[in-house]
């Protein structure tokens, strides 16, 4: 018995890709009109991202649900809080973003479990143990994706404005403050 292999790019997902590229442009326009004047960089690099999150569902092969999920993050990570200023124009933003994608990555970690263990016994996915070790897989998973997302940002920042600021540099401890 064959089974059909079933395309990646269904009508759903033309669908949802659709709408989120009009949205992204919609919301770049409006960002240019209402004064927030994001640089172009920042407009591409939305864009980019609806890029870099269709190579990486063809590669992973992502289930429609985590697909769309990432879509709904993708436009409220990029569109809406880089090109808008979401981030700094409204305090908790980052928190509720980095708590989503948070929840994004433990279900890729819990489907990548799934899929290592596909061709398991099926003895083995009904039990306590199994359920326990795909949750501790995909928290571990989230957090050191987490991690990894911390030390490149802070590394990235600290690279460029926040050595000069005084607030967000490690590095003001050794400034030279006394009087000359």
């Amino acid at each position: 018995m064959t089974t059909k292999k079933r395309p990646f790019m269904t009508g759903k997902r033309w669908a949802g890709l659709i709408i989120l590229i009009f949205a992204t442009a919609l919301t770049a326009v409006y960002a240019c009109r209402t004064g927030v004047d994001p640089a172009v960089t920042t407009i591409a690099g939305s864009f980019g991202s609806i890029a870099v999150l269709m190579i990486i569902a063809y590669v992973l092969k992502v289930r429609d649900d985590l697909f769309f999920c990432w879509m709904i993050f993708v436009y409220f990570a990029s569109p809406v809080g880089s090109v808008l200023d979401m981030y700094r124009s409204f305090g908790p933003y980052d928190k509720i973003v980095h708590f989503f994608s948070g929840v994004l990555l433990a279900s890729f970690g819990a489907m990548i479990m799934s899929t290592l263990f596909k061709k398991a016994v099926h003895t083995i996915k009904s039990t306590k143990c199994y359920l326990f070790a795909q949750a501790a897989f995909a928290f571990f998973f989230s957090s050191a994706f987490a991690g990894i997302w911390e030390i490149f940002f802070n590394a990235e920042a600290s690279s460029s404005s926040a050595i000069s600021s005084s607030e967000a540099s490690p590095l003001i401890i050794f400034k030279n403050n006394s009087p000359k």
